[in-house]
Parts: C-alpha cells; structure tokens; sequence
C-alpha cells in the first residue's frame, strides 16, 4: 500500500501498486472526491524509481 495526494482535491488515499519488476499505468478514483488520477509508476528491485500522477479525465 501506498498513501498518494489526489491530483483534484489534495486528499491523501492509500492505493495498492504491483511492487516486482514493472512499469504500469493505473487510473484510481479518489476516495475523497471520486475524481480519477492516473498513476505511472516503474518498479525495480522492489523500489519505486518513477512515479507520477495526473489527470484521469485525459
């Protein structure tokens, strides 16, 4: 788990990321506002080494 700030209203929410060796995009619903953030993350050696989120709506 991971506690992220939505790119809409600024809450944090706790999302779940894959944590092996991969690069994903993920769209999740703020908890808060329902609004969608993308996420693109890339994982190696079980650490985050890119990490971004935006709008979901694009």
């Amino acid at each position: 788990m991971i506690t992220i700030i939505c790119y809409f209203c600024f809450e944090t929410f706790e999302i779940f990321l894959d944590n092996y060796n991969t690069t994903n995009t993920e769209i999740w619903d703020c908890e808060i506002c329902c609004n969608p953030n993308k996420i693109q993350y890339q994982v190696r050696n079980r650490k985050i080494i890119i990490f971004d989120i935006s709008d979901g709506n694009e």
